[in-house]
């Protein structure tokens, strides 16, 4: 059995499990798409395996999808260490991270698995805090990398992502004609 597979294949492999969706998992491996489609469809076709049943925009692991997803995890967590180990092996020491609170749930495990993997040596000092809060410390020293929500007046960062509010409501309420809309909201920053 001659089968080679190729860690950007499986770590694409790995996205779409996780999140269940090849647009989701494409934005993960900075890919398209159609790209991760192909590297699925590849896969499949070099194991003669079907790994994911594809249900509208959704994705679902198969019987054989469910087995190859943990070997997939350990070859890529191998994979990861032996190069963190030869390209920078002595990297090591304390990184202390900011992030609000409300950004920490969706966007922490992703880059806490990423940093973890790429310098196993380094340990990871995590602050929530509101985004007022972290300016100030990133400012004087105390933290060495933040994630912030910006707002006029804040020191202009390098801008990672932007969000686009939207209102919802179901049909059977007006609540969007109202006068006065009742919201619940963070406080700023």
């Amino acid at each position: 059995m001659d089968i080679n597979l190729p860690t950007d294949v499986l770590r694409s492999f790995v996205a779409v499990a996780d999140t269940g969706s090849f647009t989701q998992a494409a934005g993960r491996v900075f890919r398209t798409q159609s790209a991760v489609s192909q590297q699925i469809q590849r896969l499949e076709a070099s194991i003669g395996q079907t790994l994911l049943l594809r249900e509208g925009r959704h994705a679902r692991l198969t019987a054989e999808g469910e087995s190859l997803l943990g070997y997939a995890r350990r070859i890529l967590k191998l994979h990861d260490e032996a190069v963190s180990a030869i390209a920078e092996p002595d990297m090591e020491g304390v990184v202390s991270f900011g992030m609000p609170d409300d950004y920490a749930a969706g966007f922490l495990p992703p880059i806490l698995t990423s940093f973890a993997a790429s310098y196993p040596r380094v340990r990871l000092e995590l602050i929530c805090e509101p985004s007022s809060q972290l300016v100030p410390a990133i400012q004087s020293g105390a933290l060495d990398v933040a994630i912030i929500s910006w707002r006029q007046g804040m020191p202009q960062p390098e801008v990672v992502r932007r969000e686009h509010g939207a209102w919802a409501t179901s049909k059977e309420h007006l609540v969007h004609e109202e006068d006065v809309l009742p919201v619940a909201l963070f406080e700023p920053g």
